[in-house]
Formats: structure tokens, C-alpha cells, sequence
């Protein structure tokens, strides 16, 4: 199934730890570009340093919909669209 996603553009919410960051990672070894989005903009710019290219960070407060959406935006310009 994660075969799937291969050259997908997805963001990943809670992706600072946890099962949001178990998720982003498969999906980036299933070849997908990911977009990290949770609230520690450190912490994603240091996990998207050691993940690689395919990985972006966009930090976050998802519990705010302005501020997702803006997430989303920004991950969507970074990797030239989205797919999930």
C-alpha cells in the first residue's frame, strides 16, 4: 500500500514525535516528499535536517485553522502542489 505513494506530496500533522513522525518517515522511505507540520518549529528544522530534501517543516498549530491552513499552503508552495 505505501508503495503508492512513491514521488506524492503529503503533509503529516503531529510530526514532531509520536505516530505523526513514525507516519512521515514511512511515507518518506516509500519515496513520498512530506510536509512535517506541528507546533516546534526547532524541532522540525532539526528532523527535517536529518530526514533530507523530501522533508519540509512547517510549524504550526493545528488546533487554529488559519494557522493549518497556512501550513498546508506552505508546504503545497515548497513542494509545487499536494496530494494528501
Amino acid at each position: 500500500m505505501m508503495s503508492t505513494v512513491n514521488g506524492r506530496i503529503i503533509a503529516v500533522t503531529g510530526a514532531s514525535g509520536g505516530f505523526g513522525l513514525a507516519m512521515a518517515k514511512a511515507l518518506l522511505d516509500a519515496g513520498a516528499k512530506v510536509g512535517l507540520i506541528a507546533r516546534s518549529a526547532d524541532k522540525l528544522e532539526s528532523l527535517c535536517a536529518e530526514l533530507g530534501p523530501n522533508a519540509f517543516a512547517a510549524p504550526a498549530d493545528v488546533g487554529h485553522s488559519e494557522a493549518a491552513a497556512k501550513a498546508i499552503q506552505s508546504v503545497a508552495a515548497h513542494f509545487g502542489g499536494l496530494d494528501g
